[in-house]
């Protein structure tokens, strides 16, 4: 059974303040990995980082997990 889940990410984004990101579990557990956050505007992205969620616990680990990046502002960010 499952303690906690990790998902490590490389990307880039030229406002990842406008970024939301979330995991969802084999079970269909959704969790929050990252919310907007509206003073965040770095362009640096996200290099190597590990966003980590205890949401899945007790759950069967085996089986798709999928992770959805969503762009909250819009065709102007990229």
């Amino acid at each position: 059974s499952l303690e906690h889940t990790q998902a490590r990410l490389t990307l880039s984004y030229n406002r990842r303040g406008n970024l939301a990101i979330y995991l969802i579990s084999p079970q269909g557990t959704r969790s929050t990995l990252l919310a907007t956050r509206p003073h965040d505007y770095s362009s640096e992205g996200f290099n190597d980082w590990a966003f980590m969620t205890t949401h899945s616990w007790d759950e069967d680990p085996r089986g798709e997990w999928t992770l959805e990046i969503e762009n909250m502002a819009g065709a102007s960010d990229y």
